[in-house]
């Protein structure tokens, strides 16, 4: 009896458990953590699917914290994260010639284009959409932008979102970390 009692409250906490929101992770936080930070071209990806192991290569735009050695970089993580290819912007942590996610999806930012300011194409632009959307981001650092987003039809492809500016988040980082270069 006592073994049924404990399967069937073992069953319930993990069903309880896949309807909990994750633990709020603040920005500050994952660049902290991170080793490398960078804007990145991903040109392959392999993932296994949900919740299994996969991978990405690519090549370096642009190192906003932390250095590398190479143009080429490979990507790991355990779960969906990196779902297409194109820009990212990426917080990792070095594993010998590889790089892991920092923390989790939350650590893979896709770039997309926005309308600028001034209403010109374009600004890069990071849309706030689940997993970046888990992340606690200061509000000053988001604004909304008329974006064209890559999974959406073509002449359907302009549509208002928050996000947050590339160069902003370049700035962010570049004052928020707390890493000697």
């Amino acid at each position: 009896m006592k073994k049924r009692i404990f399967s069937i409250a073992s069953s319930i906490l993990f069903s309880l458990s896949i309807f909990a929101k994750q633990i709020p992770l603040e920005l500050s936080q994952l660049v902290n953590d991170s080793e490398l930070i960078a804007i990145v071209d991903i040109f392959e990806v392999k993932s296994l699917g949900k919740s299994q192991p996969g991978y990405a290569k690519a090549s370096i735009r642009e190192v906003l914290l932390g250095n590398v050695k190479s143009e080429l970089v490979n990507i790991n993580w355990n779960g969906i994260a990196i779902t297409e290819l194109g820009l990212w912007v990426v917080f990792l942590k070095n594993d010998a010639d590889e790089y892991l996610a920092t923390n989790g999806a939350r650590a893979f930012w896709k770039v997309e284009n926005s309308v600028s300011v001034n209403g010109g194409c374009c600004t890069p632009f990071v849309v706030l959409r689940p997993p970046v959307s888990y992340v606690d981001i200061d509000p000053v650092l988001v604004s909304e932008r008329p974006t064209y987003v890559n999974s959406l039809p073509r002449g359907k492809n302009l549509i208002q979102v928050s996000g947050i500016e590339i160069d902003v988040l370049k700035h962010y980082i570049m004052a928020n970390s707390n890493k000697d270069e």
